[in-house]
């Protein structure tokens, strides 16, 4: 209770909603916890996710639902013409987040019992979803992949387009053949599709 009253009197909760309590919550953590953030520098950026998550699971159902995995399984076996010719729903839902640290495995080690220990640097970025009603996984994705679905979020855009951003997202020094290429762009595909992030 102490907390909150402190955050209320930094950042005032301006509605109902949990949303905006999470939004007051990083206010506080900028403006009033210089100290704590010096000892904790990964802490602006934890609550940043959980209130990504937050709004994932609380968001509205999707008129195209995630697809279940036989429909996944189907996807390797498309041929490259066969696969880019279809289009991709990417849900409202979807949100990326930036991290420096290796968040989201000491989150889970933490949800498992596990004692908070220092976080590994590791800088990512990540775009989750819901892959059923309330449940909430992040996949790692370059920033170019990312920005475009963010872009794209309520929208069905052509595959064409995300195996276009994704390549461009491979950078000069990538040397992979084509066939390498279409298969890391099928994996991203299908970890994309399991959490809900993209329907094919």
């Amino acid at each position: 209770r102490a907390l909150a009253q402190r955050i209320h009197r930094t950042a005032p909760w301006r509605g109902i909603h949990s949303m905006t309590l999470g939004e007051s919550l990083i206010s506080f953590i900028q403006g009033d916890c210089g100290k704590i953030r010096e000892a904790v520098p990964w802490l602006p950026e934890a609550a940043n996710l959980e209130l990504a998550m937050l709004e994932i699971r609380r968001a509205p159902n999707e008129p195209i639902l995630p697809q279940p995995e036989a429909e996944i399984e189907k996807l390797s076996s498309l041929t490259v013409e066969e696969l880019l010719a279809r289009e991709a729903y990417i849900p409202a839902l979807l949100r990326s987040v930036t991290l420096e640290r290796d968040l989201l495995k000491a989150r889970q080690a933490v949800l498992e019992g596990a004692r908070l220990e220092p976080i590994a640097v590791r800088r990512q970025r990540v775009v989750g979803a819901r892959p059923h009603d309330y449940g909430v996984v992040f996949v790692e994705a370059s920033h170019e992949v990312s920005a475009f679905l963010e872009r794209n979020r309520g929208r069905s855009v052509p595959l064409q387009d995300l195996a276009e951003v994704f390549v461009s997202g491979l950078g000069e020094g990538a040397n992979s053949g084509e066939q390498e290429t279409f298969r890391s762009f099928v994996s991203l595909l299908r970890a994309l599709v399991s959490i809900g992030a993209v329907s094919v």
